[in-house]
């Protein structure tokens, strides 16, 4: 391991209370019912929009007025009650003197995450980056993809650390390892769920964690490591390869979320050299697309086997479904695993 990106709120910093203060302030301006600092733990995470939004509940048409008052209130107020989390200091400090690269990628507003780190964290961080124009929001991995490519570290080589499901979602995203805290807003139970790898409870247990990672060796579909990015929302987790994810010996990939196709999706199947929905739409481009895709980071990372779900028209080896979505079998293999093969990549099968 080499570069560890942190989330902010929930993960560096209690900001709970300024938060919740300044969406109370822009709310009681208005004239509408406040709410408790409790409710603010499931509203905090998407950044500024949800968080308005998830305020407002049914009353949206106030959405602009609210978001300025906020910030009128927040620009202000944010750092009335914010504080660094217990243990966060001696944390950084020592993955810093262990030589590990530290960065923070966060919902929050670009300017205002870059105000609050260089005044509670100064010169301890190579790269902050918040949401912006520029900078699209979590769970979108382009903020983590960025702070990856300017340490010139692999996929494998990097830690996303954060408390919410947004931040799960992200690591998934970005293809790397994701770390749940427990100390922010949001339980284990909810950041397991959304694909945390390990989750800890007090910051003192990062170091030891991130030393005893590995390089991953191979490659996984991310389904069979438990997110569920199948078609249908769901997973295909294997319990016999959950040691490996957990130390970081296997990297998860997912070609159709790469490629660009949503979760859920709509069933596809190949038919001849195309891959079509269950609707008629032809997805043969996202489906290339996501192979060349997990064809570089799997050479990024110098890896060259791969496990893969069977009978998928992406992942499938030797067999796959006809393409007339009657759950019948016939031989070939997916885009991706001929994509792969084809560049001699060992492509390995499970149900």
């Amino acid at each position: 391991m080499k570069l560890c990106i942190f989330d902010l709120d929930g993960t560096l910093i209690d900001s709970l209370y300024d938060l919740a203060n300044a969406v109370n302030y822009a709310l009681e301006c208005i004239g509408l019912e406040t709410h408790p600092y409790e409710a603010y733990k499931q509203f905090i995470g998407n950044g500024v929009d949800v968080l308005i939004e998830k305020a407002l509940g049914e009353k949206q048409e106030y959405k602009e007025e609210a978001k300025s008052l906020f910030f009128e209130y927040y620009n202000e107020h944010c750092f009335d009650k914010t504080v660094v989390y217990d243990g966060i200091y001696k944390m950084l400090e020592d993955l810093k003197q262990q030589g590990y690269l530290l960065a923070v990628a966060t919902n929050k507003p670009h300017d205002l995450a870059t105000r609050i780190v260089n005044h509670l964290f100064s010169n301890t961080f190579m790269a902050v980056y918040g949401s912006s124009k520029e900078y699209p929001r979590k769970p979108n991995s382009y903020m983590i993809d960025t702070i990856r490519k300017k340490a010139s570290c692999k996929h494998g080589e990097v830690v996303y650390v954060g408390d919410s499901d947004v931040d799960m979602l992200t690591s998934f995203y970005g293809c790397v390892y994701g770390i749940g805290v427990t100390w922010g807003f949001r339980s284990q139970a909810e950041l397991l769920k959304a694909g945390a790898r390990e989750v800890i409870c007090h910051p003192s247990q990062m170091v030891e964690l991130v030393n005893q990672l590995e390089t991953p060796t191979k490659a996984v579909s991310a389904c069979l490591a438990g997110h569920c990015c199948r078609y249908d929302g769901k997973d295909n987790g294997l319990e016999d390869i959950e040691e490996d994810l957990k130390k970081n010996r296997l990297l998860c990939i997912c070609p159709e979320v790469l490629g660009g196709l949503p979760i859920p999706r709509i069933s596809c199947e190949i038919q001849g050299d195309k891959v079509i929905n269950q609707l008629g739409v032809d997805k043969t481009y996202e489906f290339i697309q996501g192979a060349k895709k997990c064809f570089e980071i799997i050479q990024e990372n110098a890896i060259n086997e791969v496990l893969l779900k069977s009978k998928s028209p992406s992942c499938g080896k030797d067999i796959v479904y006809d393409g007339t979505f009657g759950k019948k079998l016939i031989k070939g293999h997916g885009i991706t695993t001929k994509y792969l093969m084809e560049r001699g990549i060992i492509v390995v099968n499970k149900n």
